[in-house]
């Protein structure tokens, strides 16, 4: 086999935050990192890229396997790609890539489902008792020279997972690993709202199904958000729903800042109706640098990285070695999200 490789260097370790919310972000991991604005292409056809919208266009040629990860495919390039027959995207959500016209041009698409859903659990637990027990403030006091005593009175300590109710919306691959973490590893109650997952799965997994969303927000102690962001989550967490939460509780979001009111949230938390929050996400990424978030000690923020750690490249790596070896093997793909073209 002949190998061609294209690989983008990281435009900088870290990036300044912006003075305002930047327009037309999509709220994923590189929509910072980019110097291109999006525009018409990205609306319709792909998402979530990293690099030139159209760099692209014409370089994939005669090749006839793609092995890509954040580089946008649009419609133009795969029109340009005459012997191109499978795409493997090491993603779970190939946002991406044009997954309508491969199928029109008879490419198959196969992804990683998965890939860091382990990391992404692991990351929500983590940054939850980081926050809930004071690791955070109690690190931050001490680099600034503070043994701070006041850390052990009752009113400023979180509570244990063990016992506790744990509530996870969004059953699906970082859903199910989380909710095997609380039951088994912290022995929390750990309850759970899909209303595409039965009752009989979620209970495979230490998890006990609630039918309403309401029910999960007025019992859970800690609340992690894990659900993916489509039409119907979009915006699902809001003033209401986090009015329904007890005063001592704690909302995670490893998933998409999208799902929840940005502006909801902030007040609750400026107001402590809730006990406080991790958050790995935003609505629009990278936050801005007057947002009121970073005034507010009840909360901890990270800049998407729950789902980052060194084994998710090395699984991604395994399982588009797998796909390219049963393509070419005539064997069935595991993971083909248009399996119309290869009827």
């Amino acid at each position: 086999m002949d190998f061609r490789t294209v690989e983008y260097p990281y435009p900088v370790d870290g990036l300044p935050l912006p003075d305002r919310t930047l327009p037309g972000s999509t709220g994923g991991a590189w929509d910072g990192a980019t110097s291109q604005p999006r525009g018409e292409v990205e609306t319709q056809e792909v998402s979530e890229y990293y690099g030139e919208i159209d760099h692209f266009v014409g370089r994939v040629t005669d090749e006839d396997i793609l092995i890509v990860h954040l580089s946008p495919i649009t419609r133009a390039v795969l029109e340009a790609a005459t012997n191109l027959k499978l795409i493997v995207c090491c993603r779970g959500g190939p946002g991406n890539i044009n997954i309508d016209a491969a199928t029109e041009l008879g490419i198959a698409v196969v992804n990683t489902p998965g890939r860091n859903s382990l990391a992404v659990a692991e990351f929500a637990v983590g940054v939850l008792l980081a926050h809930s027990r004071n690791i955070v403030r109690g690190h931050e006091q001490m680099k600034q020279g503070v043994w701070e005593i006041g850390a052990y009175q009752y009113e400023q300590v979180g509570p244990q997972l063990r016992t506790r109710t744990a509530g996870i919306i969004g059953l699906g691959k970082v859903g199910t690993k989380l909710a095997r973490i609380l039951s088994l590893g912290f022995q929390a109650r750990v309850i759970a709202y899909d209303p595409y997952v039965a009752a009989s799965q979620m209970e495979a997994v230490g998890a006990a199904k609630v039918q309403q969303l309401d029910t999960l927000l007025r019992e859970s102690d800690f609340v992690f958000l894990c659900a993916r962001l489509t039409a119907e989550t979009a915006g699902m967490i809001g003033a209401r729903e986090l009015a329904l939460m007890k005063p001592s509780a704690y909302f995670v979001n490893t998933a998409r800042g999208r799902i929840v009111d940005h502006q909801a949230l902030t007040k609750a938390l400026q107001e402590q109706k809730i006990a406080g929050a991790t958050l790995d996400v935003f609505a629009a990424e990278p936050l801005a640098r007057g947002d009121q978030l970073l005034q507010l000690d009840n909360v901890t923020l990270t800049p998407h990285i729950a789902g980052a750690s060194r084994d998710v490249l090395q699984y991604c790596a395994g399982v588009a070695a797998e796909e390219v070896h049963r393509f070419l093997h005539g064997e069935p793909l595991l993971n083909c999200l248009n399996p119309q073209v290869l009827a």
